[in-house]
Formats: C-alpha cells, structure tokens, sequence
C-alpha cells in the first residue's frame, strides 16, 4: 500500500524476549533466528513535507493589441491552470479563468485547442461607479463581470506529448479606436495541484492569487493598480512547491561486503526499485534481496523492532513515487552499535528521464509511462527547486 504520511513506530514490552524473524521453512518454530540475537533496535520514518497547492509558478510576457503571448509549463492529470493578467485599458479589470478547468480529459488526453470560453474578464472592485478609488480597505469583492471575453481576447492550449509540456497562447483581440482596446499586461500563471471535477466552482480556487467574493488582498491590489507583479508573484511562490509521495520502506539487515541493494556509480541490478518508484511494488525487490548472500532479514511495510547481530548493518530504499525513478536511500549503513539519524539521501535510478515531482505527464502514480533511459545511478542534481532531504524526511535507527 502506497503510503503519503510514513510514520513507523514500533512498541515493545519489556517481557518481549525477542522478535520473530522470516523462516526459512527448514527450521524447527523453537529455534532461534540469528536476528533474534543482537542489539534491539527501532526503526522509524517520519514524513515532514508539505502540501502545496501549485506545482509550478512562472510569469508571462504582456501582449499589445494584435498581438499574442505565450507561455509553457509541465503538468499531469489531475491538475489545472491559473493565470491573471491585468487589462491595462481599464482601471482595475483583469483577465483570469473563470473557474478551475481540467489540463486532462476524462478519457487522459491533454484538453487542448480553443479554451476562450473558460476565460472571463474581471473587475477587482478598487472603484466605484462614478470612478473614485474605493477606501482602503476595499469593501467590495472581486467579481468575474464579463464572461463574453471572446469579444477582446482568444486562449487556446496545445501540448507536446514527448515533453510533457502544455503551451498556452493568450491573444489581444481589442484594435485602436475601438470601445474595448488596450494592453494586457506581464502576468503570472501557476499549475494548481486540484482536479477541477472536485469543486470547479470553490471560492478558494485561486487563493494566493484572489478569492472570489472577497475584497482584493494587497499584493493583487498592487499589481491591479500599477501592472508591477513583484509582491503578487511572491504571494503564489509562498504557496508552490514539490509535494512527496512515498512508497513503502524495504530495509535490509545486511552482514556481507559492499552495498546489497545498489552502487552509486554504477547501473540499475533489476532486482526491483524501479518496480518501488514506478508502482510502489514491495514485493520484487524484497523477493530479490532475500537471495542476496549476507541478507539476514527484509523488511517491508509496518517495520518492527530489530536485532543487530554483531557485525549487521542497516541499508534501506523508499521509492519517491510521485517521479519517474527517484528514490531516497542510505549509502553509509548504520551498525548495531550506532544510532540517530541515518544519512538519507536522494538518488536517480537512471532508467527514466527526469520530470518535475508531481507535475510529470509520464509518471507513473498519475498514470503515465515513463521514458525510458539508461544511466549509472547518480545522485540527484537538477534546476528543479528540490528542498533539502531533511525538510521532507527522517529516518531514524534508535536503541529501544
């Protein structure tokens, strides 16, 4: 079972005199295990990430009448958009979705082509009818007003299946001399990490950005007066980030040489941590490293107190499931005489190409296939804004 919160705690009674350990089937029930020998020992993983409701920010170019902008993200079913863009021509109008709308279909293809009628122009509500500004604070809220936006602009998405990779394209339709004209300013957009099935129509659906009903924030009020997006851009970033989704833990008590699941440096065994990532699948590579010479015991999900014997290390892989062959492991194994935090790290498997965590078309928790490649095992080093190891996960090896 795939698990988001990993938290395992074991609970032992002192009357425990031991654990039971896997059977080879050979052995009488009575006899004692190797792994019922050594020091006892608790293994814990706790999940420290956060939820974040976008996946990816960025900002956009203006366009001039006539003219168009465009503007590229990654995303993978499940997830929506949200843009804004502000309507120069006016004093406090902006350009944004009228409601959450699907990336994906129902039936898993991108929703591309001519998307104009999920637009609306909205008014901010800084003025009022006779053109004063409101005083601060605004008392009234944002509103979408005109939802004929066909008449000024044109929004259309298309998508390149090998990339992963959506293109939106935003045209200024108002002409010179005409009753609607003007710029659309710089603007920002997010993938926001919601199915709009779930509540298409939810106040909170653009919040960082405006919610609907509500008097405009401060930062959205900036950039509505003055086109400068700083501030709002810095409100959107605060709610974007990587969101973790782990598998199940498969930990090894290991007396042999070298490392029994992996080498970094070197290319994948097959003996089952692409399985981990890709299908949060336990049981191939428990089954395999049960055969690995120097493995005394595996253990998967619900790991329980453990015996070191003199000599035993502890290795262990969690496969990061929402990528396409990430995973976090330890390289330096942890003996029966040490304790405290293991030292975690985050590898590429090298047998699929990177995407960014939670937005991949292709991966494989969403329903996606990943890409193939073959590369040596690595550390993972990319532009992706990845939070130290640390803010997401602890593992901890402690004496009972």
């Amino acid at each position: 079972m795939m698990i988001k919160r990993l938290v395992f705690v074991a609970f032992v009674a002192f009357a425990l005199v031991g654990v039971t350990a896997c059977s080879n089937g050979n052995k009488k029930p009575e006899e004692p295990q190797p792994e019922e020998l050594g020091v006892r020992k608790i293994f814990t993983i706790t999940d420290r990430s956060e939820e974040n409701d976008f996946a990816y920010t960025g900002v956009f170019k203006g366009a001039e009448r006539g003219k168009s902008t465009t503007f590229s993200f990654p995303a993978r079913k499940g997830q929506s958009l949200v843009f804004t863009t502000k309507f120069s021509a006016t004093k406090d109008w902006f350009v944004a979705p009228t409601i959450l709308f699907p990336l994906f279909n129902e039936d898993g293809t991108p929703n591309t082509g001519d998307l104009t009628d999920y637009i609306s122009v909205w008014d901010a509500n800084l003025f009022d009818v006779s053109g004063q500004r409101r005083l601060y604070p605004p008392a009234s809220p944002v509103r979408a007003f005109w939802v004929k936006s066909d008449e000024c602009l044109k929004f259309s998405l298309s998508y390149n299946e090998p990339t992963g990779m959506f293109t939106a394209t935003l045209t200024n339709k108002t002409q010179a001399g005409k009753s609607w004209n003007g710029v659309f300013s710089p603007g920002v957009y997010s993938v926001k990490n919601v199915d709009p099935k779930e509540d298409p129509f939810s106040v909170d659906a653009f919040r960082h950005y405006f919610l609907q009903t509500k008097p405009a924030n401060p930062a959205f009020e900036e950039y509505i007066l003055s086109g400068n997006f700083s501030k709002l851009l810095s409100q959107v970033k605060a709610g974007t980030g990587l969101n973790f989704t782990f598998s199940d833990p498969v930990v090894v008590i290991y007396q042999g040489e070298g490392h029994p699941i992996f080498k970094l440096g070197e290319k994948d065994r097959g003996q089952g941590i692409k399985e981990l990532i890709q299908n949060g699948d336990v049981k191939k590579l428990a089954g395999s490293l049960r055969q690995v010479k120097g493995v005394r015991q595996v253990y998967t999900d619900g790991v329980q107190t453990m015996r070191l014997p003199d000599g035993a290390k502890v290795y262990y892989v969690i496969g990061l499931r929402n990528t396409n062959d990430w995973f976090l492991a330890n390289i330096e194994p942890v003996g029966a005489t040490d304790g405290g935090f293991m030292g975690t790290q985050l590898f590429d498997l090298g047998v699929a190409k990177d995407e960014i965590p939670g937005a991949g078309a292709h991966q494989g928790l969403y329903g996606g296939k990943p890409q193939p490649e073959s590369n040596p095992i690595k550390l993972v080093k990319t532009s992706y804004p990845i939070p130290s190891v640390d803010k997401i996960i602890e593992v901890w090896l402690k004496k009972l």
